[in-house]
């Protein structure tokens, strides 16, 4: 993961969890999502605890471009033709209101994180823009301050854009760790299950819930999933619900910066986010596990730095990676029917600073007693009737070819035929393993299954990691998990004398 935004930063510390302890709430992640949803909920006097399993904002939190934004993508005018007008304009009003949230938050708690407000732009470099078109109409009937365009401060030309006015870009670590001060939060304190205790079990103060870590346990009223994909298979079933995208960004220096940040619509589109003085540029997305397109969307990349930016230089490079539903809205609410004191975050689509605050003001709303209409929009257990066929038949495809599939294929290559820095699925002592030879030619091998749901690992020769292609938990290229789902490392196979 990037170190970016952990340039020059004092970077706070808490203790890791040893013993039993009681609260109110559990939150489970220490992202911005959990962080922020902590802090909203002690201002309503809720008690809360941050279980976070490695430093807080060490997750997707460090690999965002960091844009607090209502324009997600080519989201309003699709969103009017599949879910209707009246959840399009509850759902924009709700993602515009998250933007005037964290402006009144940062400047009524005078928090230091380069927060700016600026326009947003979506572009295109086709010939039709007749799309683009069509989104800002609908975006301006939708209450948004937006205007269709030609004109953009980008080393190419494009031949349309969607403006957005009143957005807004910030530093993340210095707004996470400014409002974590007045938090009681566990890092190093992966959360390994969470049990719904029975009617015997239960202390009478109402403590339903056992959140068990490695040292210690946590008792607790209810319980917040903000942790990135939810690790349990059920209930709630999310494993069928959400899978995980992902894009490389290189933080560029050197080079001539937009005057807001844009991004392209196109299949090779990029991201151009200014960042003080560097230049955050994304590539296209992809689905997590699927190396064809990691390779492709790194290779242009790389291509496109050399074209635009020939004097320019690649300070560092990392892979983004969020959850994306299958009909294009966020999961926030009730876990599932069987667990009303369990909640969940999740499901941002590549859009975490604003799906956050949703998030956070959501829940709190919810745990007060407020009525707020997005949570019947946004609910998790609702009927995913609106889902796109192309990404639900491609959920289906990859996790039946992923999890059962794979296992009548026999690799094609053995662990002796790895070239140093090169990894992959090969057969190693006559079993189908994974594999990677580092650049000292010692071999590391595993099971080749992710630890989730068994699903085969696809190896991601750019970032150097083990990626799985159903639900996009990732390990290093020596087995340490990255991300979840899963909550447990790759196991090693023997290694060579």
């Amino acid at each position: 993961m990037t170190t970016f935004w952990k340039k020059d930063m004092n970077t706070p510390s808490y203790p890791t969890l040893h013993g039993e302890i009681q609260t109110d709430t559990a939150i489970i992640g220490g992202g911005l999502c959990g962080v922020l949803t902590a802090y909203l909920l002690k201002e309503q006097g809720i008690d809360c605890v941050v279980l976070e399993a490695a430093s807080i904002g060490s997750g997707q939190t460090m690999g965002t471009t960091a844009k607090i934004t209502s324009q997600h993508g080519l989201c309003y005018h699709n969103l009017i033709q599949t879910h209707g007008r009246k959840i399009a304009k509850c759902y924009a009003a709700a993602c515009r209101q998250a933007v005037t949230d964290y402006s009144e938050l940062i400047h009524s708690q005078n928090i230091s994180c380069s927060f700016e407000q600026c326009p947003t732009y979506l572009y295109s470099t086709c010939e039709n823009t007749l799309f683009l078109m069509a989104e800002a109409n609908d975006a301006e009937y939708l209450g948004f301050d937006a205007a269709y365009t030609d004109k953009l401060s980008l080393p190419f030309p494009v031949t349309g854009a969607v403006r957005f006015n009143h957005q807004a870009a910030f530093h993340p670590l210095q707004f996470l760790y400014a409002l974590s001060r007045e938090l009681t939060i566990y890092e190093h304190s992966r959360v390994l299950s969470v049990k719904l205790l029975s009617s015997k079990e239960q202390s009478s103060a109402g403590f339903k819930n056992m959140i068990g870590t490695e040292y210690g346990t946590v008792s607790a009223r209810r319980v917040i999933f903000a942790c990135h994909y939810p690790f349990l298979r059920y209930p709630g079933f999310y494993a069928l619900k959400m899978f995980q995208k992902q894009n490389p960004v290189f933080a560029l220096q050197n080079v001539e910066l937009p005057e807001a940040p844009c991004l392209g619509v196109d299949p090779d589109g990029l991201s151009f986010r200014p960042a003080g003085e560097f230049l955050l540029l994304g590539g296209p997305s992809y689905r997590t596990g699927d190396s064809k397109s990691a390779a492709f969307s790194y290779a242009l990349l790389k291509q496109r730095v050399k074209e635009l930016y020939p004097n320019g230089h690649i300070l560092e490079s990392w892979t983004a990676q969020d959850c994306v539903t299958l009909d294009g809205l966020p999961m926030i609410g009730i876990f599932s029917k069987s667990r009303p004191e369990w909640c969940i975050a999740d499901g941002f689509g590549k859009w975490g600073m604003t799906g956050s605050m949703l998030a956070a003001t959501l829940l709190r709303d919810m745990f007060t007693g407020q009525k707020n209409p997005l949570e019947q929009i946004v609910f998790p257990g609702r009927f995913l009737r609106h889902a796109s066929f192309d990404f639900l038949w491609e959920h289906i495809s990859v996790f039946t070819s992923s999890l059962l599939l794979s296992r009548l294929k026999k690799p094609k290559v053995v662990s002796d035929d790895l070239q140093t820095d090169e990894g992959g699925i090969v057969l190693h002592q006559g079993k189908k393993t994974a594999a990677y030879r580092n650049a000292d030619g010692k071999l590391y091998t595993f099971l080749p299954r992710c630890p989730h749901m068994g699903c085969e690992l696809s190896w991601n020769a750019e970032a150097k990691t083990w990626d799985c292609p159903c639900h996009g938990s990732r390990f290093r290229y020596d087995g340490t998990l990255l991300c979840g789902p899963a909550n447990l490392s790759l196991t090693p196979l023997p290694q060579e004398k």
